[in-house]
């Protein structure tokens, strides 16, 4: 009789049917480009968001999407990212987390303010 904590089976979300705002799908697409474009390695806040909030049962999922996204693991990582951000979508305003200076770091400044503006344009949005 270990005192260890008992293994969670870790099992597939099921596919997302929600249906975006045109606010919200600009919100996702930043998330992915952000995974896809500017997160590095060095950088674990954005990854670390997605898990908390996932139901222990679905978090290896999280990893399922950066090892498609980074080492090129073949997959549908769009439509998994889409469906990690439906399931944890009502947990926080998810565009907040990347107008967060502390969650989304930059090397320069230039960087920086290419970030800030992409994110203004999706707050524009109505």
């Amino acid at each position: 009789m270990g005192g260890g904590k008992a293994k969670v089976v870790q099992v597939p979300l099921p596919p997302t049917t929600r249906q975006w705002t045109p606010r919200e799908r600009a919100i996702v697409e930043l998330h992915l480009h952000y995974l896809t474009q500017v997160w590095s390695v060095s950088d674990w806040k954005i990854y670390n968001q997605y898990k908390k909030h996932l139901a222990p049962e679905h978090r290896a999922e999280v990893d399922r999407l950066l090892d498609m996204i980074l080492i090129g693991k073949p997959g549908p990582f769009r439509e998994l990212h889409e469906t990690i951000m439906a399931a944890i979508w009502d947990a926080t305003d998810w565009l907040a987390v990347l107008d967060d200076p502390k969650a989304c770091d930059f090397d320069d400044a230039e960087q920086r303010a290419a970030w800030e503006a992409r994110v203004a344009r999706v707050r524009a949005i109505e």
